[in-house]
């Protein structure tokens, strides 16, 4: 779990720094599950009503991981979330997700909030179980690799 160092959670701002630290993510990502590459994560963050938010520990220089999602009047979607390898099961993206939570409950009208998640991805789907994500159904050949993705979803104010 997480240390005795204090956390800081903040939102991207396209200053050259934050492009910087954004980068040396996309170029782990894009290597581990063929994410998006450093382009169209720039084109999505365009979008409208499309955050990221990156997570900072103190007296380290680097982002320990991001989560990144969009919310449109009564929908939330979860786009992607990632942390380091070397930062995993730190409880990191339980930090970030509580964040999103409650900012995503601060918006009076967003009901909920939708993602996919590959089926391999097992620690990933605890994960959004303990945020009582539910399954709502299955896309065969969702992605790339073949692998099918799970639609879940969870109420906001439930």
């Amino acid at each position: 779990m997480i240390q005795e160092r204090s956390i800081k959670i903040s939102t991207y701002a396209s200053s050259p720094e934050d492009v910087i630290e954004l980068r040396k993510l996309v170029r782990l990502w894009v290597v581990e599950d063929g994410f998006w590459d450093f382009d169209s994560m720039l084109a999505s963050l365009s979008k409208p009503f499309v955050v990221l938010k990156y997570l900072v520990e103190e007296g380290v220089s680097s982002w320990r991981g991001v989560i990144i999602y969009q919310a449109v009047l009564e929908q939330a979607d979860l786009i992607y979330v990632f942390i380091r390898p070397e930062d995993r099961a730190k409880g990191y993206a339980t930090l970030l997700l509580e964040h999103m939570f409650e900012q995503l409950r601060a918006l009076a009208t967003c009901r909920q909030v939708f993602l996919e998640v590959k089926d391999m991805n097992k620690q990933a789907q605890a994960l959004y179980t303990k945020f009582g994500f539910e399954e709502t159904r299955r896309i065969k050949g969702y992605y790339a690799t073949g692998h099918d993705a799970i639609v879940l979803v969870a109420n906001l104010h439930a």
